[in-house]
């Protein structure tokens, strides 16, 4: 994604992603990466682990960090609060 954000003509090669805006979702610790056998030494070799966050792009980047703490979906207390 980072690549592929400075292919545009607007884009800003001195700022991560570009200079773009990213949003990124979900539980990013709930399950660890697929990596398979043939590219476990490319990560081995490059970055400190193969979850996103060790990736060079992220050095330089600013995270404004969101929790979402209430409960929308469900409303059974025992799937709330486990």
């Amino acid at each position: 994604m980072h690549r592929c954000l400075f292919a545009p003509p607007w884009a800003r090669a001195s700022r991560p992603f570009g200079g773009v805006p990213i949003i990124l979702i979900g539980d990013l610790y709930q399950l660890p990466p697929v990596v398979t056998p043939d590219d476990r030494d490319i990560f081995r070799t490059y970055y400190p682990s193969p979850y996103f966050f060790d990736a060079h792009a992220w050095r330089d980047v600013a995270l404004k960090v969101v929790e979402l703490t209430q409960v929308w979906r469900q409303r059974d207390p025992a799937c709330v609060d486990p």
